[in-house]
């Protein structure tokens, strides 16, 4: 394939047409990569959106088969320029080209390619971790551009150098129409008074000429515009919004492009003003700027996750618009303002979601409201790879990964997805900035202030064991091996005289809560995580060293970190001798329990303590012992729960963390509290809790064609097909009791719970 860019056109945020009309005689097909997003168009209508994003240095086709007949051809392409953690920094390209009856008829120098001179160049970050907002300043048509039409000069190609193509596991987003008509609220605007600094917290914006563009270089600035909009909401006749605003509440939240058919005056301008939830007065208290939000019924706290969420389109010509966004946006509810006055026919999402989800469930009441949640948090975090979440970052994170690479097998029967961002992982050359042993934290994405957390780098090792106990995959793991070596003697450098990891530089991360307080000079839980990644290389490579390394690190910790009731968290260094610290956290004795420090029966004591006197959000006990939050402490538990065969406990605790945040947005959250991102992907493993507690099912294993259960289940009736890797199904009732089993194409094996 060839690629091409505009010559001497690499700027920041620049957005390309290429566009060709076509005429198949037979059925073709189309294929098209770019180093950052692009959206494809047939005959005016948004059918494609890409990349699947992959490590540096490489690229992976989107593949379309293209009907018979003439055909207008329009992809869209842009390049962003700047660092971030949603695509990897490399020159712009695209690359494409239509195949019929296997002669390439058309590559990308065969199509006509303007500059979208509607896109406003120089407008603020989307966020610190994404790329530029989105703002339109139309004086044409935009459909006129995508079916040829358009007045704009032609801009001049030169042949550029394209990255090499491998085959990615990752999807495509589905794409699928989701309308957005439910109205809350409709009203008037008025202008009110705010200054942007109050708005967006001071860490948002552009540091640097590489990250963006200063204050003073903005053509606009639209937060501060979105936040001088007043509502005020009274009754409007007709469908016309003229000074006005629609309000609308999604019925969960939803990932999508905007999409909207309009009539507009020339000269009219629109906010597309969104959020995940309406915020409640408690919540409003902890956004920066938040008391600007209130005396509205329903406010919209656009900045809540450090983002803009806010988009602006301005119409110069009187007519009729076509719009769609250039990028995937999360939401549950909307505002549309609108300064002048247009008639909006058409509001939707095209959804971009993974459509391979095949699991069945049939739960009763908050059970099921808790699976639909998992489901939905799910689709939308697992397209082209694992996300943690997909609006303010659309970043893929190693942690997270873990435990949505166990709902991706549960939900889909495959492991595509995980295949594809572990592969970003083992192909991936040196991060710039990064110790060159060190993975990188999340991936594809990148790192200008040469941050990592140590501890992402161990959970992967942790999860390639995982996925070689779940599929077999002894390729991956054995691709893998020289990496895990060099990165297990970085770690190496850090080893005391107790052979535990003291003062890891950069960010050291537990969980979001006070455990991360307690991170220096040895951190405990990290040790923790430490052995258990030791032994898990010691298990995939065959190398007992490592395995007995691991467990002479286990009872290093609980000699140094045991005080008899708890574990503590850390150690400093005081005149040069190493000091136990006296804090303890919830979260540090769920990562003791869950990487084996805790078993047998010596332990027993100490874990019923953490099983009956923590867990609950009212708990009494202990208020000394920091409590846990959902990410990754919360999740932590309730695996020890499932692996302790207390099916009923893990029900009752997932139903009190999860329900309340699948009534109110239809999705599962980074924290047990609605401050951060209400749809996380490592979350959706809260499904596989669920369906471990109703009916005992405990996973399976690909390679050996084993389904697992446990004998242990809630008194819960349900009903379930969960597909398998080889296209069958296992399929689980409980009623009264009673549970039946068709395992599909597997056998059953059952598995001893306990400690």
């Amino acid at each position: 394939m060839r690629a091409a860019w505009v010559e001497n056109a690499r700027e920041k945020n620049v957005e390309l047409n290429f566009f060709r009309r076509v005429c198949l005689r037979n059925e073709g097909t189309l294929r098209v990569t770019a180093a950052a997003a692009f959206k494809v168009f047939i005959n005016g209508a948004f059918v494609c959106a890409g990349p699947k994003r992959v490590a540096a240095g490489f690229a992976a086709l989107n593949v379309l088969t293209l009907p018979a007949g003439e055909l207008d051809v329009c992809v869209e392409a842009v390049h962003y320029g700047i660092p971030s953690f949603e695509y990897v920094s490399q020159p712009p390209f695209l690359a494409l080209e239509i195949e019929e009856a296997g002669r390439i008829i058309a590559t990308v120098f065969d199509f006509f390619c303007r500059r979208n001179s509607a896109r406003v160049q120089r407008v603020e970050r989307y966020s610190c971790q994404r790329n530029f907002l989105e703002c339109y300043d139309y004086s044409f048509f935009p459909s006129e551009l995508r079916r040829g039409k358009s007045a704009l000069p032609e801009e001049k190609l030169a042949e550029v150098t394209m990255p090499a193509l491998i085959l990615s596991e990752g999807y495509a987003p589905t794409l699928a129409e989701y309308p957005i008509d439910c109205e809350i609220s409709r009203g008037r605007i008025c202008e009110k008074e705010q200054f942007y600094e109050e708005i967006i917290p001071p860490y948002a914006q552009v540091k640097d000429s590489a990250q963006g563009y200063f204050d003073g270089e903005l053509e606009i600035r639209v937060s501060a515009e979105a936040s001088r909009i007043g509502f005020i909401e009274e009754p409007t006749a007709g469908e016309a919004i003229e000074n006005g605003y629609r309000a609308y509440l999604l019925e969960e939240e939803k990932t999508g492009y905007f999409g909207a058919e309009l009539e507009a005056e020339c000269g009219a301008e629109m906010f597309l003003i969104f959020d995940e939830i309406v915020p409640d007065g408690g919540e409003l208290e902890r956004i920066p700027g938040g008391n600007f939000f209130r005396g509205d019924r329903f406010p919209i706290a656009f900045n809540r996750l450090t983002s803009v969420n806010a988009l602006k389109y301005t119409f110069r010509r009187a007519g009729r618009y076509s719009i769609s966004s250039f990028e995937p946006y999360s939401l549950k509810v909307l505002k549309v303002a609108v300064k002048g006055r247009i008639t909006l026919s058409r509001l939707y999402l095209k959804l971009c979601e993974n459509g391979a989800v095949r699991a069945d469930f049939r739960f009763a009441g908050e059970a099921a409201a808790v699976i639909g949640g998992a489901v939905n948090t799910f689709r939308q975090n697992a397209v082209d790879l694992f996300m943690d979440c997909p609006s303010r970052e659309r970043a893929g994170w190693l942690c997270d990964s873990f435990f949505t690479a166990r709902a991706e097998q549960l939900l889909t029967g495959q492991s595509r997805v995980e295949k594809a961002f572990l592969t970003n992982y083992l192909i991936a050359p040196p991060c710039r900035n990064l110790p060159p042993e060190m993975f990188p934290m999340c991936y594809p994405a990148d790192f200008s202030n040469g941050n990592y957390i140590p501890n992402w780098a161990l959970w992967l090792i942790v999860e390639l064991r995982d996925r070689l106990e779940r599929t077999g995959d002894f390729e991956t793991v054995a691709a893998f091996r020289e990496k895990i070596y060099r990165l297990l003697e970085f770690f190496r450098r850090y080893e005391n005289e107790y052979g535990l990891l003291e003062n890891l530089d950069k960010w050291i991360f537990v969980e979001w809560s006070d455990s991360n307080r307690y991170v220096r000079d040895v951190s405990y839980p990290t040790n923790m995580l430490y052995a258990g990644a030791l032994s898990a290389s010691g298990e995939l490579y065959g190398d007992m060293s490592l395995s007995e390394k691991g467990a002479q690190i286990r009872e290093t910790i609980t000699r140094q970190a045991f005080r008899g009731e708890f574990f503590a968290d850390h150690a400093r260094r005081v005149d040069g001798k190493l000091e136990v610290m006296p804090q303890a956290t919830e979260t540090c004795q769920y990562y003791a329990i869950f990487f084996g420090l805790a078993d047998g029966e010596a332990f027993a004591p100490f874990r019923s303590r953490m099983i009956s006197s923590f867990g609950m959000r009212d708990r009494k006990d202990y208020p000394e012992i920091a409590p846990s939050n959902m990410f990754i402490g919360k999740f932590l538990r309730l695996e020890i729960l499932k692996r302790a065969g207390l099916k009923r406990r893990l029900y009752e605790e997932c139903i009190e963390n999860f329900a309340y945040m699948a009534r109110r947005t239809g999705t599962l959250w980074e924290n047990i509290s609605a401050t951060a991102s209400c749809n996380h992907g490592f979350a959706s493993y809260a499904a596989n809790l669920l369906v471990s507690a109703v009916t005992g099912y405990d996973g399976c294993n690909d390679g050996k064609k084993e389904v697992y259960f446990s004998d242990y289940y809630a008194p819960f009736d349900a009903e379930l097909s969960l597909p398998l890797a080889d296209g069958s199904s296992v399929a689980v009732t409980v009623k009264g009791g009673k549970r039946t089993v068709s395992p599909g194409g597997y056998r059953i094996a059952y598995r001893e719970v306990g400690f």
